[in-house]
């Protein structure tokens, strides 16, 4: 997070062409991230449009308190998913998400 918190929230909302901007690109590790803690709290059947609005959201961000909270829920995810493995046995994380042949 150090380079990330370095990053001035001016630039976060840049693109060039093809390209996302650096928010954009958090808000899908987000969503990916909370998809997965969705499937593993039990939900397996739970999925997602692919770039679909909880794929790939529209993100701006106005200001640094906007990027913080983005951030924020970035490393909360983060969080989520370090408690989740600490307590997670082999068959978890042998599991297989029923939507698509990937490993959860």
């Amino acid at each position: 997070m150090e380079k990330l918190d370095a990053v001035p929230w001016e630039i976060v909302n840049d693109t060039k062409k093809d390209i996302k901007s650096i928010a954009v690109l958090i808000q899908y590790m987000i969503n990916w991230r909370i998809i997965v803690l969705i499937k593993w709290m039990g939900n397996v059947a739970y999925d997602v449009k692919i770039d679909g609005p909880n794929d790939w959201s529209s993100v701006y961000i106005n200001g640094k308190k906007e990027w913080d909270e983005l951030t924020m829920r970035l490393q909360q995810t983060h969080k989520d998913f370090l408690e989740i493995l600490s307590d997670a046995t082999e068959e978890l994380l042998k599991k297989k998400c029923l939507a698509r042949s990937i490993l959860l």
